[in-house]
């Protein structure tokens, strides 16, 4: 850096890495590897209402979905992001994982299961298959609508009594009606407990 009040004070400026090793820093490109997403994500503020496991899920199916496929699967849409892939390359525990229901709540991705899991979890007779395949991710980055401020999607969704996935279940229980809205309870002690 230049001289204090000087004119020129920041023309030799030089961005190092940030992690205390003095050696500059630079810009990655695509063909660096770098995970893009789009201006729009940013602009809607989806990274400041994200959780960290949200985003770090989001990152990671970014980033697998940037990865040049060569298995059988390639043409398959989008990724499977298996548990030992997705501790070993992103550290994502299983809780952490769990965030990509509410990124298909918000509408960043979609996702298919061709196991056709009860809840995430295998039956025995799905357990006896030869062939165990992952869940799959496809990211909706290109076609999600970020003209709407992310703030907007995710208290719309927040209003709901229960998540789309529990929905069916919290019907069963009696908990909300068919209309997706809370039951009424009346209070116990009452004349008419019990009647719901």
């Amino acid at each position: 850096m230049g001289a204090r009040r000087s004119k020129h004070r920041f023309d030799r400026f030089t961005l190092f890495c940030e992690d205390r090793s003095r050696q500059r820093y630079f810009v990655p490109s695509e063909e660096a590897g770098a995970v893009i997403l789009p201006a729009g994500f940013f602009m809607a503020g989806w990274h400041l209402v994200l959780t960290n496991e949200e985003m770090a899920t989001l990152l990671a199916v970014a980033e697998q979905t940037q990865r040049p496929r060569s298995r059988k699967d390639a043409d398959e849409a989008g990724v499977a992001l298996p548990q030992l892939t997705r501790w070993q390359w992103y550290g994502l525990a299983p809780e952490a994982f769990s965030a990509r229901h509410e990124l298909q709540e918000f509408g960043l991705i979609d996702m298919f299961d061709p196991m056709d899991r009860a809840h995430g979890k295998l039956s025995e007779n799905q357990r006896q298959k030869d062939l165990l395949r992952a869940p799959r991710i496809r990211l909706r980055l290109g076609e999600a609508d970020f003209a709407r401020p992310a703030m907007e999607v995710v208290k719309a969704k927040l209003r709901r009594p229960v998540a789309p996935r529990w929905e069916d279940r919290a019907i069963a229980l009696q908990l909300i009606d068919n209309n997706r809205q809370w039951r009424e309870r009346t209070p116990m002690g009452s004349p008419h407990a019990g009647e719901n």
